[in-house]
């Protein structure tokens, strides 16, 4: 199957190709672990995600805040009629924790696992 990039993808399609497999083998590393040695193995994937795929978006984008303002827009006006005063955000799996930071001012509680 082949897929088109984002619009805004400045990546070329080898760099999409690097960071899938890297992803790929990183995810079925997790899920060959036992549930114990699981939770310490995230981190250790994480820490080795970036330096083998140095142009993850994750990464590049912190260099600028238009970059950083393109990837939390869409995903904030998603959000946006459930972020009251009154709400906690719970995020899963918040990489970067940008779209915690940017809901914080709109809710009572933001959380992350």
């Amino acid at each position: 199957m082949l897929l088109r990039p984002r619009q805004n993808e400045h990546r070329t399609p080898a760099q999409l190709r690097q960071q899938y497999e890297v992803e790929k083998e990183l995810a079925d590393r997790l899920r060959g672990a036992t549930r114990e040695q699981r939770r310490p193995l995230y981190r250790s994937v994480y820490n080795e995600l970036y330096p083998r795929v140095p142009h993850h978006p994750q990464l590049t984008r912190k260099s600028s805040a238009d970059l950083t303002r393109g990837a939390l827009d869409p995903q904030l006006r998603l959000l946006r009629p459930f972020l009251r005063p009154e709400t906690t955000l719970f995020e899963i799996g918040p990489g970067d924790c940008a779209l915690c930071v940017a809901a914080a001012e709109r809710v009572r509680q933001v959380s992350q696992l």
